[in-house]
């Protein structure tokens, strides 16, 4: 999996280990090891709470990247708003130079 780059680059990184995630050849029982192996000591212990079968379920990185998430302070639907808050941008640019 990518390296963890620290909270400063969150977002981006979220976005990099489900890339790694979807194309990866490593077993699906040990995926989630390998994600918290990246991380320090004080973040590793943020996950304490989830058991052996979260960890090897299917949906593991959902979990991990919700207690990030959590910690860093986001909520439900930040990435959906940001990304209308985007597109609207875009649109908003594109009408503007088709008027000038």
């Amino acid at each position: 999996p990518p390296s963890w780059p620290g909270w400063q680059h969150f977002r981006l990184w979220k976005r990099a280990v489900t890339r790694w995630n979807e194309s990866t050849d490593v077993a699906a029982h040990r995926r989630a090891e390998r994600v918290l192996k990246q991380f320090d000591w004080d973040l590793q212990a943020r996950f304490e709470h989830l058991d052996d079968e979260d960890l090897r379920s299917d949906d593991y990185l959902d979990k991990i990247l919700e207690v990030m998430g959590l910690t860093v302070g986001e909520r439900a639907g930040d990435e959906l708003r940001r990304s209308m808050r985007a597109a609207l941008y875009e649109t908003e640019r594109a009408r503007e130079d088709t008027i000038t």
